[in-house]
């Protein structure tokens, strides 16, 4: 297993949240909270993820404890075994 470093910013006005989360679609994830912002990885539809904050109409995420990027709020809903 390859482990790869990517570097994600942090949003000084982010609004925690700690929650989990599941992807309704395909999507990108991306480096900062923006559009144009490189993509770093990706979310394959119904895969659950945990919210560690939100900033307008993005999401900071993190999967298996690692902090991965940022998603749309478009193409996500909390987990329904919250």
């Amino acid at each position: 297993e390859v482990e790869v470093e990517v570097e994600v910013e942090v949003e000084p006005k982010i609004k925690l949240i700690g929650k989990t989360y599941t992807a309704v679609a395909s999507l990108n994830v991306r480096s900062a909270s923006r559009l144009g912002n490189n993509i770093v990885g990706g979310l394959l539809a119904n895969a659950e993820f945990t919210a560690v904050g939100s900033i307008g109409d993005w999401m900071l995420i993190e999967q298996n404890g690692i902090r991965t990027g940022y998603v749309s709020t478009k193409h996500i809903r909390p987990s329904s075994s919250q």
